[in-house]
């Protein structure tokens, strides 16, 4: 039941972490692309 327990809160853990991680990806990729239109004109 313990290991149950610990096992559910690292995979959510893990899920947590993959959000930010394509949140941070989504971020950096706009403000590249910001600014290399910025660079362009």
């Amino acid at each position: 039941m313990n290991i149950g327990k610990e096992y559910k809160k690292l995979n959510s853990n893990i899920i947590d972490m993959v959000a930010i991680i394509l949140f941070f990806n989504r971020l950096l990729a706009v403000s590249y692309n910001s600014f290399n239109v910025y660079t362009i004109a």
